[in-house]
């Protein structure tokens, strides 16, 4: 396909599309095979197309390109920005460097989005539109100015007054020849300065330097002329520390060890913290002679309080006494109510004797379970009261201990429990084989179903001691013994209270009896026979175990 640039200058020549003698049915032909020659050469050099990638750097031209011809021009959107040289590679034709000025493009000559026009020169495109970078001021290049305006161009010039010497509006700022930068002018108007050593100013004039500072040395002024240095003696009265001063501080912290010497200190702190663990009073004593503790003054309220080691009498004391910290020897201290949470004692021995609040003198502590040795002058443990309490409390009917535990499994001797810790919502009750004394009870529990009525029987279970928590059930069906404890379906009927963890109950039973079968017609009413027992058997009744009479007597008795 032919483009523009492969058109001839000289009219007479380009036949190819419009040759001599030309069918008049053809020439459209040639006329937009013309036209797409211009679109497309315009198309390449009006910046319409984007380029790919920074440094390599590729394009597809709307025209069609073989080889490169010199003068073959491109005007392209730059689709990224250069970091260093450049090549540029249309329709994979094959990579040209791309120059300004005979020279690799340096970095930033080409940034995103500009448009860029280059030609081909027979070797490598050259770079016709201005690059980022102007000519002379690259990285390698020492442009060279009279002078440089800074914002405005008649308060801020930056020029070189002489060699080495760069000004502003007459003000150096640097001097490149040994001669100081006056301090009007913002320098020090020195060459060189104590290394270590501290600066004085001095006006106008040039900033001299103190000699390094010995160790132990200090800065000290007197408010008109130059500090100097001290140390010692001399240091110490000048900062009003010498030993004939007297100091104060707001706050003083010692990392090292503080020995008073004199015969009195005084802390005249709110509060004093003290993080040793111990505090010796008296040390330095040869021999004790003298009590010695801690006094607390109290002023108008009474004689001070005191907690001492008595010397003469070789114990502690807590008490009241005239004496002050000031006061040695053998005191005279008035023993005062002591008052603590707990007191430990290999042995307490006590003037007259050990007096509760109510009066009762205590000799010793029991903490027999049984009570059997117990007293009038001796206390029972919470414990031994407990146990005595559990052991002898009693509740009517069989002695049992209840337990919240739901789980269907034998609990323990003389637990009674229920498969819902809703007591009312219960429809099981769990009953070991033994009483909380020992006493076999499965073979009577094995017979609350034994009546024939639909509830056989009434559970009522009491709590021991206060008596006001409890429950009553009626049993509803088969009673289902599981080795060591029997299972006995019940429906609730009222509860009272509320039955904790380990209370000791009473359970008492009461039986339903059997369902009737007779009747009290003519022919077998109770008038028509001989015996009792014939009439209760005509009644469908049987006759009550001794179990179940005494059950009987216990529901008339319960009402």
């Amino acid at each position: 396909m032919a483009e523009v640039k492969d058109l001839s200058a000289t009219d007479a020549s380009n036949t190819a599309r419009f040759p001599e003698s030309q069918l008049p049915s053809t020439v459209n032909n040639g006329a937009r095979a013309l036209e797409g020659m211009i679109a497309r050469f315009n198309q390449d050099t009006n910046g319409s197309v984007t380029s790919s990638g920074t440094n390599t750097v590729t394009l597809a031209a709307a025209s069609v390109f073989s080889a490169y011809a010199q003068g073959d021009r491109f005007m392209f959107k730059a689709g990224g920005t250069n970091t260093g040289a450049v090549t540029l590679n249309v329709d994979s034709v094959g990579a040209k460097a791309v120059q300004k000025n005979q020279a690799a493009l340096e970095a930033g000559d080409i940034t995103q989005n500009d448009i860029v026009h280059v030609v081909y020169d027979g070797t490598q495109f050259q770079m016709v539109s201005p690059p980022k970078v102007p000519v002379g001021f690259g990285t390698g290049d020492s442009p060279q100015f009279t002078g440089i305006e800074l914002g405005h161009a008649s308060d801020t010039t930056l020029t070189r007054t002489s060699s080495g010497d760069v000004d502003i509006e007459g003000n150096i700022i640097y001097r490149a020849g040994g001669t100081d930068v006056p301090v009007a002018d913002g320098g020090t108007g020195a060459s060189s300065l104590t290394d270590g050593g501290v600066l004085l100013g001095s006006g106008t004039g040039a900033i001299t330097a103190m000699s390094v500072l010995a160790n132990g040395e200090m800065i000290v002024g007197d408010g008109t002329t130059d500090p100097v240095a001290e140390s010692g003696a001399t240091l110490r009265t000048s900062i009003g520390v010498g030993t004939g001063d007297n100091v104060q501080f707001t706050n003083c912290v010692l990392t090292g060890n503080l020995d008073v010497q004199g015969t009195t200190t005084t802390i005249d702190t709110t509060n004093m913290v003290v993080k040793d663990s111990l505090i010796e009073l008296s040390n330095g004593s040869t021999s004790a002679s003298n009590d010695a503790g801690v006094v607390v003054e109290r002023g108008s309220t009474g004689n001070n309080a005191i907690v001492a080691w008595d010397e003469s009498e070789d114990a502690w004391i807590v008490g009241t006494t005239t004496a002050t910290g000031a006061s040695t020897g053998n005191l005279t201290i008035a023993a005062a109510p002591f008052s603590c949470a707990a007191l430990t004692a290999t042995t307490i021995t006590g003037s007259t004797s050990i007096a509760l609040a109510s009066g009762a003198t205590v000799t010793g502590i029991n903490d027999t379970d049984a009570m059997s040795d117990a007293s009038a002058t001796t206390l029972a443990t919470s414990e031994s009261i407990k146990a005595y309490s559990d052991a002898n409390v009693k509740a009517p009917g069989i002695q049992m201990t209840f337990e919240t535990n739901t789980a269907d499994s034998d609990q323990g001797q003389g637990k009674v429990h229920a498969n819902n810790s809703t007591l009312s919502s219960a429809t099981v009750l769990y009953i070991d084989d033994l009483a909380n004394d020992g006493t076999s009870i499965n073979s009577f529990v094995d017979t609350l179903d034994d009546p024939t009525a639909p509830n056989s029987a009434l559970i009522y279970i009491q709590e021991a001691g206060t008596g006001t928590a409890g429950v009553i059930y009626q049993v509803n069906g088969d009673v289902v013994s599981a080795s060591t404890y029997s299972k006995v379906p019940v429906s609730h009927v009222a509860t009272f209270g509320t039955l904790a963890d380990g209370d000791t109950i009473g359970v008492v039973v009461a039986y339903s009896g059997n369902n009737g079968a007779g009747d009290l017609t003519s022919t077998n009413n109770l008038s028509d026979v001989a015996s009792a027992s014939t009439s209760l058997s005509n009644l469908g009744g049987v006759t009550a175990t001794a179990a179940e009479s005494t059950s009987v007597a216990l529901a008339i008795a319960l009402g």
